[in-house]
């Protein structure tokens, strides 16, 4: 999947390994319609041959989790890497640029963790919550308690 053009720019490298990023791997091909990106697995020999040219040993490269974008010669990770894949797929997606407001560290706490809305009894939308998709704590977070969301009769 990796064009030749495109050895230094535009270039997503994923784990292989990982259910959730072969999903977004296929999320952004369905969308690419200017055929912007390419794509490697993390554990792949050109994935261990660029990013050692950038910097990244050997054993942490073989010890990624998150996506690397390879963008105008610049390697962006987790949330940094997300905002600008999406920018770079136009449209609508553009709009997630919004988000460099807030700093890298907020960004990046919830780069690893799925997020889902928390419904009442009618449907509506009361709070989120999330879970850890690592093994570090806390491993649920939920919305703090007000007066839409009281956890002990919601949940």
């Amino acid at each position: 999947m990796l064009a030749n053009n495109s050895k230094r720019n535009n270039l997503i490298f994923f784990d292989g390994y990982c259910n959730l990023c072969n999903y977004t791997v296929d999320f952004i091909l369905r969308r690419d319609k200017f055929k912007t990106f390419s794509f490697a697995s993390l554990q792949s020999n050109i994935a261990s041959k660029l990013l050692s040219e950038y910097g990244y040993a050997l054993d942490k490269i073989k010890n990624l989790d998150n996506v690397v974008y390879l963008r105008n010669g610049v390697l962006k990770t987790k949330s940094d890497a997300v905002l600008s894949i999406l920018f770079d797929l136009k449209g609508i997606y553009k709009i997630s640029y919004v988000f460099y407001i807030f700093p890298k560290f907020l960004r990046d706490f919830f780069y690893k963790r799925l997020i889902f809305p928390i419904h009442d009894i009618n449907n509506k939308v009361v709070g989120f919550g999330a879970r850890t998709l690592e093994n570090s704590n806390p491993k649920y977070i939920n919305s703090s308690e007000s007066n839409l969301f009281k956890k002990g009769r919601i949940l």
